[in-house]
């Protein structure tokens, strides 16, 4: 029942009511201005609900040191810059994970074939901002970040497929189809996404 708006003569929410299982695919599918991102800050302990209760197990976020509540999710959007370094290291950014670890999770996932066409394939520097990889290439990396991310259990999802060819955005749907042990939130405007996952 949660409300919300920007100012008092704009309520984004009225009432509004969301229930997500745990380790569950959902698309929240909508037009630009139909309040998705604003579900992703109130999600994120941006803003404050007016009233209502935003609960993740149970417990109330208000009640959650907000760094817990955002280390509990992985935040993925087809704007995440990358570092002017290799491949494997802004994979590895902000993880635990060793390299053994990200090789299994690469077969696992079946994406070889994406950084083995890389001419120093996980050594590849991947240039400021990432400009030497396609959208997609970029993309999938901070997709692997994110579920190397130990601590989350959210997967957060913001238009993953928008700026990606045809061929990358098979590869990202066939690696969320596999998914198995988080739970996925999509923020998109694509209604067919949920077929493909």
């Amino acid at each position: 029942n949660i409300v919300f708006g920007y100012n008092d003569n704009n309520k984004i929410f009225k009432n509004f009511n969301l229930e997500i299982q745990s380790n569950t695919k959902l698309a929240i599918i909508g037009k630009s201005g139909s309040g998705k991102s604003t579900l992703i800050k109130l999600l994120l302990g941006f803003y404050n609900v007016e009233s209502g209760d935003i609960k993740i197990d149970g417990y109330n976020i208000d009640e959650l040191d907000v760094n817990v509540v955002r280390n509990s999710i992985s935040y993925v959007n087809q704007n995440t810059n990358l570092f002017n370094d290799s491949v494997i290291v802004n994979i590895k950014y902000g993880t635990n994970a060793t390299n053994k670890e990200i090789e299994d999770i690469i077969s696992y996932y079946e994406l070889w074939d994406i950084f083995n066409e890389l001419d120093n394939k996980l050594d590849t520097n991947v240039g400021i901002l990432g400009n030497n990889l396609s959208g997609g290439q970029k993309q999938i990396i901070i997709i692997l970040r994110a579920l190397l991310n130990k601590n989350s259990h959210v997967l957060l999802m913001d238009e993953p497929t928008s700026a990606v060819d045809i061929v990358h955005r098979k590869i990202i749907m066939n690696l969320v189809k596999k998914i198995k042990t988080k739970t996925i939130i999509i923020i998109t405007h694509d209604e067919n996404i949920m077929n493909d996952v």
